[in-house]
């Protein structure tokens, strides 16, 4: 580390780092929930029987000159007496072009047959072609029932005074089933209109010719709500769909495909399957939802439109849309639910700018927080629990729009943006006041806006996605939107930043690789959070910037190769940074600038040891990315004031010496990083309070000089002074014996404890006791005199010695009355009496490895 030898620290590094931790998701959304719909359509079956009828028999004209309104409504009324649930009547309307003037009445349980090659020509102004017959009145799903609608054709044949129509219409029943027809030319209306109508199957139709500005679906699923809404059809009752099943058809030419542009407050449409449906040449939007739940669009083709899916629970114009409930609005919230479990998944969409839709988008979600309506109540209309994956979007201006709806999963989905056309500066996937939403493994390429952006909300998460080429930056969140999660995206070629975090948004940016951003990899600009294990690679400004009074954490994160510098703060920005490694930024690592901070970490686990009477040694866990460490100390007086007594710049520990003894002092430890043109400093570490010692050196004690040999350690109790005062055995210090067994210098050890240090030694000795020695006569020799004597200790053998010239020839025996070196105890005996010489017996005993001898006898 380089060695700091200034002292000027940057004011603004005084201030202490403000975090926000991001706490990811507290109560994450169960996406496993959303699980669409079981819907089965049209259920026609059970018949046991049936009968035919042919519109030619009754004088429909086939080719077309004569008005065939009255023969083929004779065909219907067929019904009326003859058809039943188990008997079908079929009327056939066989090939040839068939002019009606006046609308068509179909009846239950009839199947109207066109073949190939019939046309059905609308030739009047004002009304549908054909329309169920409403024969009891009923409401609710209590009118016709089991009327199948097949083959042919249906000319709406608008003229220049035509008055808005539908094709066709069909209210208050039970199971229609619209299958292999051309239903074309429709004058600002619907070719198949359709409310209050449960068990629906429309499969192998095609859809096609529209003349007027209103942007009316060719099928409209609706609410019998009022006049306006679905006039003619009393009572008004707010009857919904339910259980539609729309498979397989075709919608070209037109203004909208099917779905529901208005809807009743707390009346849903339920069960609703879209699926193998191809939507192409449309100015507006190939489906539009408005208060739908329970639904599945799949497997659709959507190309050359406005907008593909429109799923919404408001409108930006209430008041146009959401009509009041027949019920009123007493308890209305108890039946509003903002639960859509729906599921759009595997479409192939092509979104361009049309007149209706000058900046076009292929899917939104929508909802909308009503206060002081004039119109609603006060609610936030939310969306919540609808999955959008495994689609290929290719759009010239937005892909994805989701506004105050939560709970939403956008996932595996391949979206890239149109160069090719005229296009629009729009974001690829953009959120408005959402909250719960996850951005997941999608692959996202191009856009002039961003790939993914956030405005406003909390807990949303943009994850594991491949971004490449955004025209701004690959995730931008502002307005505010908190606990942001952004982690394992790859970013690469950003028009502007990888990643950008601003005006007050809170996120956690964590794994993510972004490189070749033509700026900063990420940015934090009046934002705050953290990120962490981020590679940052070849950027055009620096790998991660802080600025205009950002807030932020900078942990493990890798900079490489960035034109600029690895990390730099700016503006007030407060920055805390950790475990990050730099190679080869053109710039430098670190730059600080406009009175912005980099904070290192404090450091943690501050110590004290061998503390003394004059000294001691502080410790401390090493700081990442520190350079060096300032370290501060002051009495614990009250007027007292910390001063730097020291620099350490190799290490994480230092040695204060001088001190007083029995004095209390308060430490402080501080982190620096030397940036490159000022120094930063770290947090403070916590204080650290330490009170001198009173060293035992130079202690007394009134220790025995010397003790007996026993063949056990031999420790004394004794009293230790320092300055006249008899110190606390166990609390003052503490005692080591060394030695202390054999007969020689015994150690003692007294070390300091508690308020002392140090140690000091002292000795005493061990000795044996004193025997008399026994003289042993010659004519007092026998077996047993050898050892009569009563040695110290107990002994593992003797030592028999006899007087030669005043020398003691030392023989030794393993034991008693036996003699080593001789044969018997006799001969030593002879010997003895031989020579009347002395003898002298002596114990002895192996210890530590040394052989300790008693006194002679």
């Amino acid at each position: 580390m380089t060695k700091i030898t200034r002292t000027f620290i940057a004011s603004a590094a005084a201030c202490l780092l403000a975090i926000m931790l991001m706490t990811v998701r507290c109560f994450a959304y169960d996406y496993s929930t959303i699980t669409g719909t079981k819907a089965s359509g049209a259920e026609i079956s059970g018949y046991s029987g049936a009968l035919e009828v042919n519109v030619v028999d009754f004088g429909a004209d086939k080719k077309g000159k004569k008005d065939s309104s009255k023969a083929i409504q004779k065909a219907l009324d067929y019904a009326i007496d003859n058809g039943s649930n188990s008997v079908q009547i079929k009327v056939v309307v066989p090939k040839g072009k068939y002019r009606i003037d006046k609308l068509l009445e179909i009846y239950s349980n009839t199947w109207l047959y066109l073949e190939d090659g019939a046309t059905i020509v609308r030739n009047f102004d004002k009304g549908c072609m054909i329309k169920n017959a409403q024969a009891n009145g009923a409401g609710g799903y209590g009118s016709e029932r089991n009327i199948v609608i097949e083959g042919g054709c249906w000319d709406g044949n608008p003229s220049s005074t035509s008055r808005p129509f539908s094709n066709m219409r069909f209210g208050h029943m039970k199971n229609l089933w619209i299958k292999n027809v051309e239903i074309k030319n429709n004058y600002n209306g619907h070719h198949v209109e359709i409310g209050g109508v449960k068990g629906i199957t429309i499969e192998d139709c095609d859809f096609h010719g529209y003349t007027g500005t209103f942007q009316k679906e060719a099928i409209q699923l609706d609410t019998i709500s009022n006049s306006d809404v679905f006039p003619a059809y009393e009572p008004f009752d707010d009857t919904p769909c339910d259980n539609a099943v729309i498979k397989n058809n075709k919608f070209h030419d037109l203004i909208r495909g099917l779905g529901s542009h208005s809807a009743c407050l707390g009346v849903y449409y339920t069960n609703t399957l879209i699926s193998g449906n191809s939507f192409y040449n449309m100015s507006g939007t190939a489906i539009v939802l408005i208060n739908h739940k329970k639904c599945i669009i799949e497997n659709n083709t959507m190309k050359n439109v406005g907008c593909a899916i429109d799923f919404k629970y408001m409108t930006d114009y209430e008041n146009a849309n959401f009509h009041v409930p027949n019920s009123g609005y007493a308890g209305i919230k108890d039946r509003l639910d903002d639960n859509a479990n729906t599921i759009i998944r595997n479409n192939d969409i092509t979104v361009v700018g049309t007149y209706y839709y000058p900046e076009p988008y292929a899917i939104q979600i929508f909802g909308k927080k009503l206060e002081k309506s004039y119109s609603h109540p006060d609610y936030n209309y939310t969306v919540k629990g609808v999955k959008i994956v495994d689609n290929t979007i290719k759009t010239a201006g937005s892909a994805v729009r989701l506004t105050d709806v939560s709970g939403i999963f956008i996932g595996s989905n391949d979206i890239s943006y149109d160069y090719d056309r005229y296009n629009y500066s729009m974001d690829l996937i953009w959120l408005s006041e959402s909250s719960q939403v996850t951005v997941t493994k999608n692959k996202l390429t191009g856009t002039k806006q961003n790939s993914v952006y956030i405005s406003g909300g909390s807990g949303n998460e943009v994850s594991s996605n491949t971004i490449k080429k955004p025209g701004v930056s690959g995730v931008y969140v502002s307005g505010g939107s908190d606990k942001n999660t952004i982690s394992g995206n790859t970013i690469t070629s950003a028009g502007s930043n990888g990643i950008k975090i601003t005006k007050e948004a809170k996120a956690d940016v964590r794994k993510n690789t972004v490189k070749k951003s033509k700026n900063h990899g990420l940015i934090f600009t009046g934002g705050s959070g953290k990120a962490s294990d981020n590679i940052l690679e070849e950027n055009g400004l620096s790998g991660l910037m802080a600025d205009n009074s950002a807030s932020v954490e900078f942990f493990n994160n890798t900079c490489n190769k960035n034109k600029g510098y690895g990390i730099k703060a700016n503006k007030k920005s407060q920055v805390k940074i950790s475990g990050n490694s730099f190679a080869d930024n053109s710039k430098g690592d670190i730059y600080v600038t406009g009175s912005a901070a980099v904070l290192l970490n404090a450091p943690d686990n501050v110590k004290s040891q061998d503390i003394c009477s004059d000294k001691l040694t502080l410790t401390w866990d090493e700081v990442s990315q520190a350079d060096g460490y300032y370290v501060y100390r002051k009495t614990d007086a009250e007027d007292a004031e910390f001063e730097q007594i020291a620099t350490v710049t190799d290490g994480t520990s230092f040695t204060d010496y001088g001190l007083v003894p029995k004095t209390r002092y308060v430490y402080k430890v501080k982190a620096f990083l030397d940036t490159v043109d000022s120094v930063q400093e770290g947090s403070d570490s916590a204080d650290m309070s330490i009170k001198t010692k009173l060293t035992i050196v130079g202690c007394t004690t009134n220790m025995r000089g010397s003790m007996s040999y026993t063949g056990k350690e031999r420790t004394q109790i004794f009293d230790v002074f320092v300055g006249g005062e008899t110190l606390i055995p166990d609390v003052d210090y503490r005692t080591v014996y060394s030695d202390n067994v054999n007969v020689g210098t015994a150690k003692v050890t007294v070390i300091g404890m508690g308020q002392y240090c140090d140690s000091a030694d002292f000795q005493f000795d061990i000795t044996l006791k004193s025997d008399n020695v026994m003289v042993i006569k010659p004519q007092e020799l026998n077996s047993k005199s050898i050892v009569t004597g009563k040695p110290t200790m107990k002994a593992q053998g003797y030592e028999v010695a006899e007087a030669v010239k005043d020398k003691l020839d030392h023989t030794s025996h393993s034991e008693p009355a036996i003699v080593v070196n001789y044969n018997s105890p006799s001969q030593v005996i002879a010997k003895a009496r031989a020579n009347m010489l002395d003898l002298r017996v002596r114990s002895y005993r192996e210890l530590t490895g040394e052989t300790i001898y008693g006194a002679w006898l």
